[in-house]
């Protein structure tokens, strides 16, 4: 799941809602009760704020990982393998993945190589070998 422009627009535009809207209620208690209820509406409004950013961050995590877990199940057992350590990982020199996953050297680039152009992992030049990262 990732953060467009439009989502993001959303977002700042629901939180600007949320605030004029605190803004009138604290106007009209204080107005039509005499006295100011900004302080009992900030902290509900910052506890809604934690909670839903809360439930956007766990239910992302979990969208994330069931797309994952999809990629993982179709590739071949050689990949799954090596997208199993790079994922445990984050990032990997290709020579350490080499001794991680008991696969020849040439079998390690050439699998590297196929999920590079699958887009599932980037390389780049680290010294005399290559630094893996995942991109999902």
């Amino acid at each position: 799941m990732e953060i467009t422009n439009k989502k993001l627009i959303v977002a700042i535009g629901l939180l600007f809602a949320l605030g004029v809207a605190l803004a009138y209620s604290n106007a009209y208690c204080a107005v039509n009760m005499g006295h100011m209820f900004a302080p009992l509406l900030y902290g509900i409004a910052l506890i809604a704020l934690a909670t839903g950013g809360a439930v956007a961050l766990l239910f992302q995590w979990k969208v994330d990982r069931i797309q994952l877990e999809k990629v993982i199940s179709i590739l071949p057992d050689d990949e799954k393998k090596v997208l199993k350590i790079i994922i445990d990982k984050k990032s990997i020199s290709q020579t350490e993945l080499k001794y991680l996953s008991e696969l020849s050297k040439v079998k390690v680039s050439r699998v590297v190589s196929k999920l590079e152009q699958r887009n599932i992992i980037e390389k780049k030049p680290y010294g005399n070998t290559n630094l893996i990262i995942r991109k999902i």
